[in-house]
């Protein structure tokens, strides 16, 4: 556990026991889970503390606020899931978030396929149309939210790289 951040568990099994009711029938790899802060000082402030525990993969300007992905030294084994990146957003402007964890999201490489086979799911389909790494979103309760997206996290931050991409919508 990232003692930083604290116990991110209740997150996850409320997400996975979402996930299965919604009998959705595919391995699940988890790529990275995400921690929401209040202010942009409490994001500086996160962001320094879990250099301890992990290295910044990158960081890049999504709709218009900064988003860090940092890469665990270690794994987050839990359950069936290792989970090896977290997300650190700065706050939106003109959004209120509390702080805390917030989702997980789960590599889906077919997601076209995914999508098909799943279509009594009500998916948020608003960031389908990007063009890197289209992504469906699913709000399990008013606290958690599960995304699936067909790139892990650390190829993306490698194809933003190489093609020069600072901002993403």
């Amino acid at each position: 556990m990232i003692k930083i951040l604290g116990d991110y568990s209740q997150m996850l099994d409320i997400i996975l026991d979402g996930i299965k009711k919604l009998n959705i029938d595919t391995p699940l790899v988890c790529d990275h889970i995400c921690y929401r802060v209040e202010t942009n000082q409490r994001y500086e402030e996160i962001k320094n503390n879990l250099r301890a525990y992990s290295s910044l993969a990158g960081e890049t300007l999504v709709s218009g606020r900064l988003i860090s992905i940092f890469k665990l030294n270690a794994p987050i084994k839990y359950k069936d899931l290792s989970i090896s990146c977290i997300e650190l957003p700065a706050p939106k402007e003109g959004s209120k978030y509390l702080e805390g964890w917030e989702h997980a999201e789960f590599v889906i490489p077919k997601l076209n396929n995914f999508i098909t086979n799943n279509e009594n799911v009500s998916f948020n389909t608003k960031a389908m149309n990007r063009e890197l790494n289209p992504e469906l979103g699913y709000k399990i309760n008013e606290e958690y939210q599960v995304k699936f997206h067909p790139l892990h996290i650390l190829d993306v931050i490698k194809k933003e790289n190489e093609l020069g991409i600072l901002s993403v919508n």
